[in-house]
Order: C-alpha cells, then structure tokens, then sequence
C-alpha cells in the first residue's frame, strides 16, 4: 500500500494472495482480490478465493470460496455485491 505521493510502501499485504490475478475497491475502500485455482504440494488443489481487506489493513476480513474456481474477472455492484462470471 502506498500513500499518496509516496514511493516506497507504507504496508505490503502477504496474507491470501495465492495466484492473484483480479483487484476491484468498493465504495468505503475495502479491497477485493480473485485468486485462481493452485495447485500445492503433493498434487493438492487449493480452490479459487476472494479475499476483502479493510481500509488500511494487510491480512484479510473476509473470505469466500463457496463457488469460486477460478477468478477470471471481478466487479462490484451497488452495496458492494460481488458480481462473478463462470470461466
């Protein structure tokens, strides 16, 4: 995370971002990372996640992984409703 006009991060958020592909913010600043399908150690095959991070904060609020495969777009729509499309 950066702040305004600053170049060096003032936080690095290392928590839940296993294959990051997609970023979206809703209105109050929270952010929404798409993680895509990995696949660890010994062949284990951890799911697609999204994971919410507070304003400000480096380690994930929420997590959903119900339904989620892989993260090939990610939207927002009115009281921060996640709006997801199939790959």
């Amino acid at each position: 995370m950066y702040k305004s006009g600053v170049k060096q991060p003032i936080e690095t958020i290392k928590q839940g971002l296993e294959g990051a592909v997609q970023m979206a913010f809703d209105g109050a600043g929270s952010l929404y990372v798409g993680n895509l399908r990995t696949v660890g150690m010994h062949g284990r095959v951890h799911p697609g996640t999204v994971m919410v991070y507070p304003p400000g904060k480096t380690q994930p609020s929420e997590q959903f992984r119900e339904g989620v495969t892989d993260v090939t777009a990610l939207a927002l729509g009115r009281s921060a409703r996640m709006i997801g499309i199939p790959s």
